[in-house]
């Protein structure tokens, strides 16, 4: 399975989304997903912000060799599901790949998609697509992830946070902490 995070300069938003998944399944003992992310308007190999390595650091997650990239269109295709920090993230990203909206979703809708019933013997390709089939929230601007870069540190903690409950859920989905017999 692969994940890619998707947002502007991949200096702060992708980066902490990606190490966070990263760091939720490597304490679930998870294998077999492969977690990345990149920008849609990317330098590449810039450093993420200081302040995205101070917040992931104080809460146990090493974000200090991320670099940079810009988002390809074969980054896309070769995902399993692409998540979005903003709407205008989902537009870039369907401008690439037209045919990657099945599988393109922003990371705050997560808490509000509506998934249909799984089975508890369901895989992880299964959860992920009840997660993408889902019936989603109406767009709003609270369900995209502000931006923090240039702000200060309490900017970042508050995004930090706001990834925090949907990159459970994804890890929910993708490795869950009880497997069945």
């Amino acid at each position: 399975m692969r994940v890619l995070f998707v947002c502007t300069g991949n200096l702060c938003r992708s980066p902490m989304a990606e190490a966070s998944l990263r760091h939720e399944l490597e304490e679930r003992a998870c294998d077999g997903v492969q977690v990345e992310s990149a920008g849609t308007w990317a330098a590449t190999g810039e450093p993420a912000t200081d302040e995205a390595i101070l917040i992931c650091e104080a809460k146990g997650i090493d974000l200090s060799s991320h670099r940079s990239r810009a988002l390809e269109a074969e980054d896309i295709d070769a995902a399993d599901v692409v998540v979005g920090m903003t709407s205008v993230h989902i537009q870039e990203i369907a401008s690439l790949v037209p045919e990657a909206r099945s599988k393109t979703m922003l990371l705050k809708e997560m808490a509000e998609t509506e998934m249909p019933p799984l089975w508890p013997e369901a895989s992880p390709e299964e959860r992920l697509q009840g997660l993408l089939m889902g019936s989603r929230p109406r767009w709003r601007r609270k369900l995209d992830v502000a931006d923090p870069i240039g702000r200060p540190l309490r900017i970042y903690e508050r995004c930090f946070s706001e990834l925090q409950s949907p990159v459970r859920i994804l890890a929910d989905i993708l490795c869950p902490d009880e497997v069945p017999p």
